[in-house]
């Protein structure tokens, strides 16, 4: 059996449409202009500070939020130099002040992951509190804990 196609035919506002015709058939040539031009130049790197209570006196146990910033960072390569997830949270009491929170351990690694499978956006709300050491249930292995809890807004 052999298939075949009925013709279609235009509707009469499709017949009027001719997007080549208005087609240079040179090449575009590059603009002039005499001030250099720098797509950079408006960007500025993130002035978030880096939340790691365990690592800093003057960084909470816990933090809160609106979520500024997802995205992710490269772990050093003595760690595996993976893919981590990092979000930058703009804190709820101090409007001034955005904290970097890399997720580098696997706990929190794993439940930033989680929450950003969940659908996380940017403009949800986030807290992170650290919990401290903690061992694992065979009493072998002691790693740093975390908790982890956010609330999409508006969708």
């Amino acid at each position: 059996m052999v298939a075949t196609r009925a013709a279609v035919k235009p509707a009469s506002s499709e017949k009027e449409i001719d997007l080549l015709a208005d087609m240079a058939d040179a090449p575009a040539t590059p603009v002039e202009d005499d001030e250099d031009f720098d797509l950079l130049s408006d960007m500025a790197e993130s002035t978030a500070q880096a939340w790691m209570p365990w690592d800093n006196e003057e960084n909470p146990e816990g933090i809160q939020g609106s979520i500024v910033h997802i995205g992710t960072v490269t772990a050093d390569a003595k760690y595996g130099g993976a893919e981590v997830p990092y979000w930058e949270v703009q804190d709820k009491n101090d409007s001034e002040t955005v904290w970097g929170v890399r997720g580098y351990g696997t706990v929190l690694s794993g439940q930033m992951e989680r929450e950003q499978d969940a659908g996380l956006r940017r403009g949800d709300f986030a807290a992170f509190k650290h919990l401290g050491m903690t061992w694992n249930r065979s009493k072998t292995n002691e790693y740093r804990n975390f908790a982890v809890k956010t609330k999409h807004i508006g969708h």
